[in-house]
């Protein structure tokens, strides 16, 4: 009788034990879910208090920044959407790239970066230092900026030329004023002298080297009275004087 009491009670107890492993994860992953719901609030009620644009602002319009932001600014701290942020930034007229960084506790930091218009392309366009084009809207004349004409994709291929020779020209107080590429690659330049240069679809290392060489010769008087050079010939050039 003792033995078959004995084996009652170890059932009996076998069937109340608890698995406190199992009993300590329930737990914590019930304080885990309180605590990131309580962090959830916490983050959403975490306003931001100022919003700085940390650059100089030229050509931006101030106005339709002011206005973006003013849609951002009512958002949390954390959850404010920065990428479409700098998205409506980067979709302004002479915006080259937006940047917004957390300031902690309550701020964000703008940085915005303008277009810098070096050259004129074809007729409506500019070219920043990038030798990126761009369109932007604007009052203020470019016409001191060098002028490139040129077919789609060819941009970065004449600013380039330009940039090669523009200081050897400089050099004898000339600039390149204009370089226009047609859509058979012949190409003409203009000098701010007035002189027009043919270069055709040729070499035009070789071509620079001669027309900069024979220029580097004559005197400014001599180079004022040309009208135009042409480079289309395999072993020289040909000068053709004002009248």
């Amino acid at each position: 009788m003792a033995g078959k009491r004995n084996r009652r009670n170890t059932t009996m107890q076998r069937e109340v034990s608890i698995d406190w492993t199992e009993l300590g994860k329930l737990v914590f992953s019930a304080i885990f879910i309180t605590i990131c719901i309580f962090a959830a609030r916490m983050i959403e009620d975490v306003s931001i208090k100022s919003i700085h644009v940390n650059s100089k602002i030229v050509r931006v319009s101030k106005i339709e920044i002011s206005e973006i932001v003013k849609r951002y600014e009512m958002d949390g701290f954390f959850t404010v959407n920065l990428r479409d942020f700098e998205a409506e930034l980067n979709s302004l007229d002479w915006v080259y790239k937006a940047n917004i960084k957390r300031q902690w506790p309550y701020g964000l930091i703008i940085d915005i970066e303008e277009q810098t218009p070096v050259f004129r392309w074809n007729q409506q366009q500019l070219m920043n230092k990038y030798g990126q084009v761009f369109t932007a809207q604007s009052d203020e004349s470019f016409a001191h900026r060098p002028h490139l004409i040129g077919q789609s994709g060819r941009a970065l291929y004449l600013a380039d030329l330009y940039n090669r020779y523009n200081q050897q020209f400089l050099d004898l107080g000339i600039s390149i004023k204009s370089l226009q590429e047609d859509a058979r690659y012949d190409k003409v330049m203009t000098l701010s002298n007035g002189v027009r240069i043919n270069m055709g679809r040729g070499d035009a290392e070789m071509q620079m080297h001669h027309c900069i060489g024979t220029l580097a010769l004559l005197s400014d008087e001599e180079r004022a009275a040309i009208a135009s050079i042409d480079l289309r010939h395999t072993n020289g050039l040909a000068v053709s004087w004002n009248s």
